[in-house]
This record gives C-alpha cells, sequence and structure tokens, in this order.
C-alpha cells in the first residue's frame, strides 16, 4: 500500500513522528476503502501455525481465537461501507504520548496507565471531546499496515 504522497504531513502536526502520521492516513484509507484491504489480510492467514502468529519481523504472536479471527476481520472487510475520514488531533497525540512515557519504561501494557490514568483522563488533559472515543493500543510494529 502506497500512502498519499500529496499530504504535507508537517502541515498536518507539529508534534506527530511520521509513522504516527502514516498510522492515521492508513487508518483513514481503510475507512475510505475497506475491501482494500482484503489481500493483506487474507495473506495473514498463510502466517498461523494453530493459534502461533508469525510476525512480520519474525517473532511469534500465540492468539486465543487463530486464524478464525482473521477470516472473520477479512468477511467484514469485504462487507464494509465506507465511512467518514478523521480528522487529525495534537491533542489525542499528546494523549498517546503521555500513555507511551508511562507505561513504556515499566514494560506495562493495557489500557491503565502506571500513573492511574485512564484513556478518558488522558485525553482530558489536552481537550474536550463530545461523543465517543476508543483507544488502539499497538506494540512492538514497525510498520502501519
Amino acid at each position: 500500500m502506497v500512502l498519499d504522497e500529496g499530504i504535507d504531513l508537517a502541515a498536518v502536526s507539529k508534534i506527530a513522528k511520521p509513522f504516527d502520521l502514516q498510522m492515521w492516513m492508513m487508518q483513514n484509507m481503510m475507512r475510505e476503502k475497506p475491501s482494500a484491504f482484503v489481500p493483506y489480510v487474507k495473506s495473514m492467514k498463510s502466517r498461523f501455525n494453530g493459534y502461533i502468529f508469525k510476525t512480520s519481523t519474525g517473532g511469534n504472536l500465540r492468539t486465543r481465537e487463530g486464524v478464525a479471527a482473521v477470516q472473520e476481520y477479512e468477511d467484514f472487510l469485504r462487507r464494509a461501507q465506507p465511512v467518514q475520514q478523521m480528522k487529525w488531533s495534537d491533542g489525542l497525540m499528546k494523549a498517546c504520548y503521555d500513555h507511551v512515557k508511562d507505561t513504556g519504561p515499566s514494560g506495562k501494557i493495557g489500557h491503565t496507565g502506571v500513573d492511574g490514568s485512564s484513556m478518558s483522563t488522558r485525553i482530558q488533559r489536552y481537550m474536550k471531546w463530545e461523543r465517543t472515543a476508543g483507544e488502539n493500543i499497538m506494540y512492538t510494529s514497525n510498520s502501519p499496515l
């Protein structure tokens, strides 16, 4: 997948790292055209040995669902209708960076920070939000895809 090279990433945010902006763009591509990701998701199935998934970096991840979860995701992407793209938010990015700085050094994983913070308390440090929010945490990936 090629990211849109017409976007001036530096103009989008003054604090985000290139990987963060690439992840945001990838999420928006998936929102705009979900079925375009079916070939990639389909290719993931061959990287399973039972419940063990071989990562792109050569590591092994034990899963609870195995290939069935990937098949479910593939089926979902085939049926999914496009939805509105997400706007960038430096406030949300700051909340994310706070969580990384808080949990990273300790090796803690999950949505609750070492400092006891929740996703909503981290967001409220930087901005007000009116609707719903969700947190998707990713560990040890070197590619937005």
